[in-house]
């Protein structure tokens, strides 16, 4: 009875260092594992560190979310962003386009430019000029809409007359951008009347003042 009590207590030391011996090489196994993986992801952190450096700066751009097709009012929910390693197509892509309407079609995916909303320079009348004024007005506006232009001027700095005064009237908005200086609105100016603007873009406060029932959309 003493030999089957010794021989059974032999067994039980036998499997507890078996059981012993392989957890502790689990645990070693697991320990390399993490150890591999930890040395590759970091290998493949400066590779992608190392390629971005050596592709240079990136660019932000809009690009479309779904086909937006030719008349098709731009939502939020239409655009997207990414960075590109090299110069967009257009340099004045544009990450606010919201109420837009689309006249060339842009697929899924693509950059959206101006030229995708009819708004590059090849798109004014033929004798205007492309004249760009900042005012609060223009937040509410849209490309193609038609405004009559006020300026407001410094009743201390120049006397005489009422101080709000007509600029031009039936300007067709040509684009819409929001930067860090406000809204502003882009107007197609004919030629002669550029000075004006100018002027009094320059002398005062702008105000747009949309005509109603007349839009080129």
């Amino acid at each position: 009875m003493p030999s089957l009590t010794n021989r059974l207590s032999s067994d039980l030391r036998n499997i507890s260092i078996t059981t012993t011996r392989r957890a502790l090489f689990l645990r070693i196994a697991a320990a390399l594992l993490a150890l591999i993986t930890a040395i590759d992801v970091a290998s493949t952190i400066n590779q992608l560190h190392r390629r971005s450096d050596a592709l240079g700066r990136t660019y932000p751009v809009v690009v479309a979310r779904r086909d937006l097709p030719t008349g098709h009012k731009i939502l939020s929910s239409d655009l997207g962003s990414m960075h590109l390693h090299s110069p967009p197509p257009n340099p004045e892509v544009r990450a606010h386009a919201i109420g837009e309407r689309v006249d060339i079609p842009v697929l899924k995916g693509n950059v959206v430019t101006t030229r995708h909303l009819g708004a590059s320079n090849n798109l004014l009348p033929q004798g205007t000029r492309g004249v760009r004024v900042v005012s609060n007005d223009a937040r509410q506006l849209h490309a193609r809409d038609v405004v009559d232009v006020f300026v407001t001027l410094d009743p201390e700095r120049f006397s005489g007359g009422e101080p709000t005064r007509e600029v031009i009237s039936g300007a067709t908005i040509i684009r819409i951008d929001r930067t860090s200086e406000g809204t502003s609105a882009t107007l197609a100016v004919p030629l002669d009347l550029v000075p004006r603007v100018a002027f009094a873009v320059a002398s005062g406060v702008i105000t747009l003042a949309s005509v109603p029932g007349i839009s080129t959309r």
